[in-house]
C-alpha cells in the first residue's frame, strides 16, 4: 500500500520511497502488472528470468518498427546500487546493472517447412543492440524489411532467452499521391486511408509547394495529415520536401494506433516568425529603451503578420557571424525574454534619410525590459544583436490518446508553435527526425521542439538533429489534474486543469487515462510539498461533464479542492494532482544532437529515463534539467545520463546548471522529489558556475566523467543540504581547469 507521507525524518525518506515506487509502477507497454519486488541492494543487482512479451510468438506486424517488450522477473533494477559501507563510499560501493542485449535476426528464406529453429549468425540480417537495464523495451531505428524474424534478449550473464518468431508483412493496400496533387486531392487520399486498416499511402518524391485553405483570424490552422481513430496506416513521403504558403499543423492524430509517417521535410514560407538587426540602441541605463533595427534578409516584414506586432515578447540573439559554430544563438549572459512595445516602419535613422538605403526595411522599436524576475537588469543590447519575434500560432504535430505512432525521417525546417507534441500518447517513436535550421534563419520552431505529456510509456527519440527551438528543445512530464470534489478521504472526482488538458477533455470524453494501480501524487504547489501519494483501487466512472471518479487505497490527507486555473491564472493554493504512472515512463533519448535551443535541452519529469550518446551544444539552458513547472510535473526518478557531450550550455542568465534538479521546496520531510540518478561517462566543457547542481535528491552517483571548468569556479558539483543521502562523487571523475573567457565569463 502506498503510504500517506506524514512528516518523517530525512534518514528514512529513501526507504519509504523505495518501497512505494517499486510496488506501484507499470512495467511494459502491453502488460501493466505492478512491480512488487525490490532489486537486491545488499549484494548488488542479480539478473532474473526474462520473458518476451511483444511481438508475440508467431505473430505478424505491418509496421517496420515493431515494439519489442520484455518482462524481468524480480522487477526492473535501479540505475545503480549504493552498497553499505563503514569506511565511506568509494568506486567499489557502486554496482551498475549490466545492459540488456537484444538480437533481431531475419531468417533465411531457405528454411525447411516445419523447421522452428531460429538462426542467429552472420549469415542472417542481424540487428544487434544494447538497452539500459532500466528499460524493458526496444524500437529499431532502421526499418525492418518484410520477412520472418526471430528475436531474443540477454541480461548480464543470465543467458539468452528462448527466441520468439514473428513476421513483418506488407500492408494489404496501397494508395498513391502524384507529385502534382493539390491540397484537396491529397486530403481526399488521406481521408480514404484513415478509414482503412493495413494500408500505405505513397507520395511521389519531389518538391511540392502547397497552399492550405484560408482560415478566419483566431481559428486553428488547417492540418496536412489529420486522422481520428485510424489504425494500421503508413504514410511514406518518399523524400518529399513540402513548402506550405501559410502556417499549418503538419500532423494531428487522435485515438490512433500503429501509425507510421516517414520521409518528409516540411517548411513554411513566409516564415511564421521574423527578426530585425539592431542598428542603433539608446544609451539609457534603464528601460524603456528606444532602438532602430533593420529587417533581417529574406524575413517577412513586421507589419505583414498581426502576431508580430502584438506578441509583446521576443528573444535577443547574436549575429550568426559571432556565435561559436556560425549559427545564431541566444544572447549570452542575458535573460531569455525581452518585452517590447510599438514597432513602426521608418525611413530615417538618427534624423538622416538614406544612410541605410541598402537595408530591406527599417523599424523603430521600444524595448520595455527583460521579463519576469529580471525586470531590473540594464538593457545589455548592442548594435548587431537581433530581436527575434516568434509568436505561438499553431503546433506542428499533435498526437493525442494514441498508441505506437512512429515518425521516421520527418524533418521540420519551420514550426509555427511547439513542434513535436503529444499528450496521453503511449510508445511514440521519433527516429531520425529533427528541427533543421536553414542558413540565414534564426529559428526552426517558434516554441519548444518537443512537448510530450502524460504518456504511460514514454517516447523513444533517436538519431535526430534538433536545432534552434524557441523554448525547451524537449519537455517531458505529466500534466496537472485537479480535485473537483472530495467525496471522502479515499474517494474523489478528478478533472483536467482547463486548457492544459483540453485534448483529453475534447477527444476522449474527459478520459485522463487513470487506471487501477496508478499512483496519484497530491502536491501543494504553494509550499512545494507532496502531501501524499496514493494508489488507485478503482475507477468508478469517466465523463467529460462529471470528471473521473476514483477510489484510493488510503486517505489523501489535507488537500484543497478547486480549479487550478482561475481568471487571474494559476491558483497555487489549490492542490495539484499528478499521475505518477503517466509521466512518460521509460523515456529514451539517444544518439541525438541538440544545438542552440533558446532554453533547456531536456526538461524531464518521469520514471526510468535513458539518455545516452547525445551532444548538447550552445543551449540557453542546461542539457538536462528536472524541476516541477506550474502545470507540468512532477519529479524524476531512475535517470541514467551516460556518454553524452555537453558544451557551452547555460548561455542565459537564469540560475540553472548543465545538470540541474530543483524542487523549489525547503522541506526536509516527505518523499524526495528526485531519486536514483547515475551520471557516468560524460564530457562536460562548459561554464561558468557549477556543472551539476542537485537539490532534493536521494541516491545520486557521479562517476567516470570529464569536467572542464573555469579555474575560478568551485568544484563542478554543488549538492544542497537536503541531498546528502547516498550522494557519491567518484574518484574516477577528471576535472580540468581553464581561464578561457568562454568558460569564465557571460
Amino acid at each position: 500500500t502506498a503510504p500517506t507521507m506524514a512528516p518523517t525524518s530525512q534518514a528514512i525518506r529513501r526507504e519509504i520511497f523505495t518501497v512505494l515506487v517499486l510496488s506501484a509502477l507499470a512495467l511494459g507497454v502491453t502488460n501493466h502488472a505492478n512491480l512488487e519486488v525490490e532489486p537486491q541492494q545488499a549484494s548488488g543487482w542479480v539478473a532474473g528470468r526474462i520473458t518476451l512479451v511483444t511481438p508475440a510468438a508467431n505473430s505478424s506486424v505491418t509496421s517496420p518498427h515493431p515494439r519489442f517488450v520484455w518482462e524481468a522477473e524480480g522487477g526492473i533494477p535501479l540505475t545503480h546500487v549504493i552498497q553499505p559501507s563503514t569506511t565511506g563510499l568509494d568506486e567499489a560501493d557502486i554496482v551498475t546493472p549490466p545492459d540488456t542485449a537484444i538480437e533481431i535476426a531475419l531468417q533465411p528464406t531457405t528454411r525447411r517447412r516445419g523447421d522452428d529453429v531460429c538462426v542467429f549468425s552472420d549469415e542472417t540480417t542481424l540487428t544487434v543492440d544494447r538497452v539500459a537495464a532500466i528499460i524493458s523495451r526496444y524500437i529499431p531505428q532502421t526499418p525492418l524489411p518484410t520477412g520472418e524474424y526471430c528475436w531474443r534478449v540477454q541480461s548480464g550473464n543470465s543467458g539468452w532467452t528462448p527466441a520468439a518468431r514473428f513476421s513483418v508483412v506488407n500492408p494489404r493496400a496501397t494508395l498513391t499521391v502524384p507529385l502534382q496533387a493539390t491540397w484537396n486531392q491529397i486530403q481526399a487520399v488521406l481521408t480514404k486511408a484513415a478509414t482503412m486498416t493495413s494500408v500505405i499511402v505513397k507520395f511521389a518524391p519531389g518538391n511540392r509547394t502547397l497552399s492550405p485553405p484560408t482560415v478566419n483570424p483566431g481559428d486553428n490552422a488547417p492540418t496536412f495529415i489529420a486522422m481520428i481513430g485510424a489504425s494500421g496506416v503508413q504514410v511514406d513521403g518518399g523524400g518529399s520536401h513540402v513548402v506550405f504558403t501559410a502556417p499549418v499543423s503538419y500532423v494531428q492524430l487522435i485515438n490512433c494506433s500503429d501509425i507510421v509517417i516517414s520521409d518528409f521535410t516540411f517548411d513554411i514560407q513566409p516564415y511564421p516568425y521574423t527578426a530585425g538587426r539592431f542598428l542603433m540602441v539608446g544609451n539609457s541605463s534603464t528601460f524603456p529603451v528606444q532602438a532602430t533595427m533593420a529587417l533581417a534578409p529574406d524575413h517577412p516584414p513586421f507589419e505583414s503578420n498581426p502576431h508580430f506586432l502584438s506578441n509583446g515578447i521576443a528573444s535577443v540573439m547574436t549575429s550568426p557571424q559571432v556565435s561559436g559554430d556560425g549559427s545564431p544563438m541566444t544572447k549570452r549572459g542575458r535573460p531569455e525574454v525581452m518585452k517590447y512595445g510599438a514597432i513602426n516602419r521608418t525611413d530615417t535613422i538618427g534624423g538622416t534619410a538614406g544612410d541605410w538605403a541598402g537595408e530591406e526595411a527599417l523599424y523603430t522599436v521600444e524595448l520595455l525590459g527583460w521579463s519576469g524576475q529580471f525586470d531590473g537588469l540594464v538593457p545589455g543590447v548592442v548594435p548587431g544583436d537581433f530581436l527575434v519575434v516568434d509568436p505561438r500560432i499553431d503546433p506542428g504535430f499533435m498526437i493525442v490518446h494514441s498508441v505506437d505512432v512512429t515518425l521516421r525521417a520527418v524533418v521540420v525546417q519551420q514550426c509555427a508553435n511547439e513542434c513535436f507534441t503529444s499528450e496521453l500518447a503511449d510508445s511514440l517513436a521519433l527516429l531520425g527526425c529533427g528541427t533543421q535550421l536553414v542558413p540565414g534563419r534564426f529559428l526552426a520552431a517558434n516554441n519548444g521542439g518537443h512537448n510530450h505529456h502524460s504518456a504511460r510509456i514514454g517516447q523513444w527519440i533517436e538519431g535526430g538533429i534538433w536545432e534552434n527551438a524557441g523554448d525547451d528543445t524537449v519537455h517531458v512530464s505529466a500534466l496537472v489534474n485537479t480535485v473537483l470534489e472530495l467525496r471522502s478521504p479515499t474517494e474523489l472526482v478528478l478533472g483536467s486543469a482547463g486548457a492544459i488538458n483540453r485534448y483529453a477533455t475534447q477527444w476522449s470524453d474527459g478520459d485522463l487515462g487513470v487506471a487501477v494501480g496508478d499512483v496519484l501524487q497530491f502536491f501543494d504547489r504553494k509550499n512545494g510539498v507532496t502531501i501524499s501519494e496514493q494508489r488507485v483501487e478503482s475507477v468508478v466512472s469517466v465523463s467529460r461533464r462529471g470528471g473521473t471518479v476514483v477510489k484510493l487505497d488510503g486517505p489523501v490527507g489535507k488537500i484543497t479542492p478547486g480549479k487550478i486555473n482561475d481568471p487571474k491564472g494559476l491558483n497555487a493554493s489549490v492542490t495539484q494532482v499528478f499521475n505518477f504512472n503517466r509521466t512518460s515512463n521509460q523515456f529514451v533519448f539517444r544518439s541525438n544532437t541538440v544545438r542552440n535551443g533558446r532554453r533547456v535541452g531536456i526538461l524531464y519529469k518521469g520514471y526510468r529515463s535513458w539518455i545516452e550518446n547525445n551532444t548538447f551544444i550552445g543551449l540557453g539552458g542546461g542539457a538536462l534539467e528536472s524541476w516541477n513547472a506550474p502545470y507540468e510535473g512532477l519529479c524524476s526518478r531512475g535517470v541514467l545520463f551516460r556518454n553524452n557531450t555537453v558544451t557551452d550550455v547555460c548561455q542565459l542568465d537564469r540560475g540553472a546548471a548543465p545538470l540541474w534538479t530543483q524542487s523549489f521546496s525547503t522541506a526536509t520531510d516527505g518523499p524526495p522529489c528526485f531519486y536514483d540518478y547515475l551520471v557516468s561517462g560524460n564530457t562536460f566543457n562548459t561554464g561558468p558556475g557549477p556543472t551539476v547542481l542537485l537539490d532534493d535528491i536521494v541516491d545520486a552517483a557521479i562517476m567516470d566523467n570529464d569536467f572542464t571548468i573555469c579555474a575560478n569556479d568551485p568544484a563542478p558539483v554543488n549538492v544542497s543540504a537536503n541531498s546528502q543521502s547516498g550522494y557519491f562523487f567518484g574518484s574516477s571523475n577528471q576535472v580540468q581547469q581553464s581561464t578561457s573567457p568562454r568558460l569564465c565569463q557571460k
